[in-house]
């Protein structure tokens, strides 16, 4: 009979396997363990919703120890201190690693779907996204909000996107729906000269607004570009994404 403190255990060790897993796609996506790139990860998370996760998980193994040390103090828990720290000490690993992914796009339902096809195509990897995904509904916007990497008010939102766009192998950039912070976006990532690394989805029909109002207010027919159709976008991200592990 498997004890509760056992089951944690067994969770835990398969977190922590998952964990080194994602390290080890990372590292070779960045071709290098990628010291700035956590350094920057770092200093960033503060400055977004994951400050709230990492101060948690911080507390959560304070406590733990506390428990330890104090035992007359404080009711124990129905887990074993290896799985308290390991847990906190995953979460935190979690969101000081450096993204592989980028998502960029409109947080409405529509395109609820596509982004969640999108993140499971990601895994191993670590994407992240800013996006809003209280609109995306309960299936879809609970497993995108651990990859939820929202500037808070205090921020600069796009300060924090293009530390993001200058860290990340991979973009995928959402040009299907025009709003201000998309049209913000796609002109970073073309002053930035990312172009080449990014992925901009566009409608199946092959129609794009935003290249439509880019095209219109810039007077330029042609964009320096890699337009792919939304129904291509999963096969398209596999692709790249293996040629960067494995090329």
């Amino acid at each position: 009979m498997v004890t509760r403190a056992q089951f944690f255990d067994l969770i835990t060790i398969a977190l922590l396997g998952f964990t080194l897993i994602q390290w080890f796609a990372t590292i070779r996506m960045y071709r290098f363990l990628p010291r700035n790139a956590i350094k920057r990860m770092m200093q960033l998370a503060w400055r977004t919703v994951k400050a709230f996760l990492v101060g948690s998980s911080l507390l959560a193994m304070l406590g733990a120890v506390g428990i330890v040390l104090l035992p007359d103090r404080f009711e124990p828990l129905p887990v074993s201190l290896f799985s308290q720290l390991t847990f906190g000490l995953c979460v935190i690993s979690f969101v000081y690693l450096p993204p592989s992914i980028l998502l960029l796009g409109v947080s409405d339902q529509t395109n609820a779907g596509l982004y969640y096809e999108v993140m499971c195509a990601a895994l191993p990897l670590k994407l992240v996204h800013m996006l809003n995904d209280f609109n995306f509904g309960a299936i879809h916007g609970g497993p995108l909000n651990y990859f939820r990497y929202r500037a808070l008010p205090i921020a600069d939102w796009k300060a924090v996107i293009s530390d993001l766009m200058l860290m990340a192998p991979i973009i995928v950039m959402d040009i299907r729906i025009v709003t201000k912070p998309v049209l913000d976006e796609v002109n970073m990532i073309l002053s930035l000269g990312l172009c080449d690394k990014t992925i901009f989805v566009i409608n199946q029909n092959g129609s794009s607004q935003v290249l439509d109002l880019i095209r219109n207010t810039t007077d330029q027919s042609v964009l320096p570009i890699n337009t792919i159709r939304s129904d291509q976008v999963i096969s398209s991200l596999r692709s790249m994404k293996y040629r960067l592990l494995f090329g």
